[in-house]
């Protein structure tokens, strides 16, 4: 079941395309610890032990420049009907995900 923050977080991601999990928490639940938010995003992209029906975030990842890989979250179908009913005026979605250098780059202007 969808909470409110749960939308909210969606809705963020809409708006951004592509968010980490730090910018996550920092948006929609700075005063929790991280690893709620952490575990939450992993519920919402079907990746726990109890799957979900439907996954509402993929996980991407990429390597940064020191070698740690890095996890992106985007919306999956399921996720863009929950933002696009709180915000109307997001893009429309890519045909196709984008490479690692497009993705750090959108992480840093997001930040």
């Amino acid at each position: 079941m969808l909470t409110a923050r749960d939308e909210l977080i969606l809705s963020y991601i809409g708006i951004a395309r592509y968010a980490s999990a730090r910018q996550v928490h920092l948006l929609a639940a700075d005063g929790l610890d991280r690893t709620v938010v952490y575990r939450r995003l992993r519920k919402l992209s079907g990746g726990w032990r109890h799957p979900v029906p439907r996954a509402y975030l993929r996980r991407l990842e990429y390597r940064s420049a020191d070698g740690v890989t890095v996890p992106v979250w985007a919306l999956a179908p399921a996720g863009r009907v929950v933002a696009e009913a709180r915000v109307p005026y997001l893009h429309p979605p890519s045909k196709s995900d984008v490479g690692h250098l497009f993705l750090e780059h959108t992480l840093r202007l997001n930040d």
